[in-house]
């Protein structure tokens, strides 16, 4: 069972009920269900209307569609209840179907049907537990927060309740829902001591446990979706460890450029809803007097692009021979398939006059043919949905590995990511600050191509500022000084960002951290990354030496190793006999990346996503099934506007 797998069944519930329908979702689960359910499979499941809640309560019924059904699906909030009280006094459809994608209070049942109490119009209501957003079979976030800054973060105004309150309530919702989908009841939780946010959510997790141990107590012989959402198995089936970490704990994986596709697209463009928006720029135009910016959006789903799903690990390089393929498959096929139309016109005029010059099909060199004939057109009409498909396929993926180049080669990411990887693979301060200031003094005589590109600089010297402040904050903490002073002189970057820099070292610096991020705290330590990380001359790919502090967490998990002075243990009694877990799931609060997706499936074992690793993926206790989940899924700006930017206003 994974979170692909989940989202099926929840799929089929709410499509379940029969004839015309209207989904009306709220602003928490419409991103979910953007991934979940296209256009298309929409009209397809009788679907004549996806509307957000919010926006239908604004408008009177007028009409009554007593022949439609709403399909309502959002969380159970009071804003959520507020608007169903609303919709339900004054009913736009005949009937109604909700559900409800965690707990639902008592309470917010008997609003309901109070206010459903004159026209009846609810004729089911029902618990679904999909309160999170799938990112890949292994992986999910919270199904309402986007990477935003936690300024702009959606907060429920409930009286009495303080801002980081509602966040932890939400990060709650989020992760029971996952233990719900999955089946999955913890036989332990282990929370790191060095953040009081990792105990305070492991307690309120484990009291909610306690308190709906029923949802784990179904028989996996029954269906009944309203308590057991996924019944393939029944629980205790797998003993399950639960680990909740702070983001704070590796600051270092979202500061770093990623080289994966899917990482780079979600890095430099965004990846929400399953669609990525490129900016087009107008030709002729000098960038401050031109238009308002244009986008194209595409669509980068597993589900429906068997080319994004096949390589959304693969490296920049890889990537870009990928889709080379890709065009030159296409071009292939598609002179092939007009080849057989124009041989088969000739056969038919062959037959009927074999004196008669046998017609062709002119083929020019733009690709355009020539079709009189009729019967000739119905064969060339055979072949193009699939023409019209690859050639979709192939100019989306061009379109955005083009894009990707653009943002390479102008913001001189390939230097950057050197200096990257190895001031967090190896000490050596001087060398580090001398190719810091040449690359700042790189941007500075370059030139950007627009407004935008100038802010991309600006934030690409931040990020290397950055890690130079985490890397030799203990060492050498003057070491920030001198990079500020470089960022001020050479770049005029704002005493607001360089302000930053001192916030994210007061929020992630090591003295709030308690593993060994760089892996130098000592002799041992610096003998064991050395090992691991080979010498320099044969690593393999210069720009992706680093690995996410959260592998070896997972792998410790896995084998049971996890230090008891590092993570504290609740219910510790269910694990006493030191065995391994069969099912670890890891929660990172404030958020994954996508670097750490990649990670996971790895773990998982997927071979394309192992490509370039130095980890020995034979250790880990075959069987071991790999949960990974957060706020939400970070780019460098979201980190940085999280933890440094927002906080240094």
């Amino acid at each position: 069972m994974n979170f692909e797998s989940a989202s099926r069944f929840y799929r089929s519930r709410i499509t379940a009920p029969k004839g015309l329908k209207a989904l009306v979702l709220d602003a928490d689960t419409l991103p979910t269900f953007a991934t979940l359910l296209t256009q298309t499979e929409a009209l397809r499941e009788d679907f004549v209307l996806v509307e957000k809640l919010e926006n239908l309560v604004q408008e009177p019924a007028r009409d009554r569609q007593v022949y439609v059904t709403g399909i309502v699906v959002g969380r159970p909030s009071t804003e959520t209840l507020l608007a169903l009280r609303r919709e339900l006094a004054q009913p736009h459809f005949g009937a109604y179907h909700i559900f409800l994608v965690n707990l639902i209070r008592r309470t917010l049942l008997e609003d309901l049907a109070d206010a459903d109490a004159s026209l009846e119009s609810v004729v089911h209501v029902e618990e679904i537990y999909f309160d999170f957003l799938p990112w890949s079979p292994w992986v999910a976030t919270g199904g309402g927060l986007c990477d935003a800054p936690v300024q702009n973060e959606p907060r429920l105004p409930v009286a009495g309740l303080a801002p980081h309150q509602l966040t932890l309530d939400r990060q709650l919702d989020t992760l029971f829902s996952i233990l719900v989908s999955l089946k999955q009841k913890p036989a332990s939780l282990r929370v790191l001591r060095s953040f009081r946010s990792c105990r305070a959510l492991a307690e309120r997790l484990a009291v909610r446990i306690d308190q709906e141990s029923r949802l784990w107590e179904v028989p996996a012989t029954d269906p009944s979706p309203g308590t057991s959402p996924l019944s393939a198995h029944g629980a205790g089936s797998k003993r399950c460890l639960v680990v909740i970490l702070d983001r704070r704990e590796d600051p270092v994986t979202p500061l770093l450029t990623q080289w994966t596709y899917e990482a780079m697209l979600h890095q430099f463009f965004g990846i929400r809803a399953g669609r990525v928006r490129i900016p087009t720029t107008l030709e002729g135009k000098d960038p401050p007097h031109a238009a308002a910016p244009q986008e194209q959006e595409y669509i980068v789903l597993p589900e429906s692009d068997d080319f994004y799903a096949a390589n959304r690990y693969a490296t920049f390089g890889d990537i870009g021979e990928a889709v080379h393929r890709l065009v030159a498959s296409f071009q292939e096929r598609r002179h092939a398939a007009l080849a057989h139309v124009t041989d088969a016109a000739r056969q038919d005029a062959a037959l009927a006059d074999p004196t008669a010059v046998a017609p062709g099909i002119d083929i020019a060199t733009n690709g355009d043919y020539d079709a009189t004939d009729t019967e000739r057109m119905t064969q060339i009409l055979e072949f193009f949905p699939e023409f019209r498909r690859q050639s979709q396929l192939a100019s989306k993926h061009v379109a955005l590995i083009s894009a990707l180049s653009q943002q390479v080669k102008e913001r001189a990411l390939l230097q950057m990511s050197q200096i990257e990887q190895d001031v967090v693979s190896r000490d050596a301060e001087q060398e580090h600050l001398r190719r810091f200031r040449d690359w700042v003094r790189l941007v500075a005589d370059g030139k950007a191509s627009t407004l935008g590109m100038r802010s991309a600089r600006l934030a690409d010297a931040w990020r290397l500022a950055a890690l130079l402040a985490l890397r030799y904050e203990s060492t050498r903490p003057e070491l920030l000084q001198q990079v500020k002073r470089l960022l001020h002189e050479q770049l005029q970057m704002p005493s607001s960002e360089l302000a930053a820099l001192d916030m994210l070292l007061q929020t992630c610096g090591s003295k709030h951290r308690s593993l060994d991020l760089f892996g130098n705290r000592d002799l041992f330590a610096r003998a064991k990354n050395t090992l691991r990380r080979g010498f320099s001359a044969s690593v393999d790919n210069q720009y992706i030496q680093h690995e996410p502090l959260l592998a070896q967490v997972m792998e410790d998990a896995a084998r049971g190793r996890l230090p008891t002075d590092t993570f504290e243990e609740l219910l510790p009694s269910a694990s006493a006999d030191g065995s391994p877990f069969s099912v670890v799931i890891v929660y990172v609060i404030g958020g994954i990346t996508a670097e750490e997706t990649r990670m996971t499936a790895a773990f998982q074992g997927d071979t394309t996503a192992r490509i370039g690793s130095r980890r020995d993926f034979q250790s880990i206790p075959k069987g071991t099934t790999f949960y990974v989940a957060g706020d939400l899924m970070h780019t460098p700006g979201s980190f940085r506007e999280r933890y440094a930017l927002s906080r240094a206003l």
